[in-house]
């Protein structure tokens, strides 16, 4: 009965010993894909291609000045603000 006991004592701290090291493999395994992952980020990106628009005269402004700007949507929708 002794010796049972103590057979299951041990089975015991050795299914504990390794239910710990297989967490401790998992936490060592993520945190390497973390460092990969981080070293990956880190590397040099393609090079974008440097892109630019080209001016276009629109021609002068439709309200005059800019001084009473509430009177800008009116004239957008071709109404009256007078």
């Amino acid at each position: 009965m002794v010796i049972a006991a103590h057979v299951a004592c041990l089975e015991a701290q050795v299914k504990a010993r390794n239910t710990k090291a297989e967490a401790r493999a998992r936490v060592l395994l993520i945190e390497q894909m973390n460092l990969t992952d981080q070293q990956d980020m880190k590397r040099s990106t393609k090079r974008r291609e440097r892109f630019s628009t080209q001016a276009v005269a629109l021609g002068r402004g439709r309200n005059g000045s800019l001084d009473n700007i509430s009177e800008a949507p009116a004239i957008a929708e071709n109404e009256d603000s007078k």
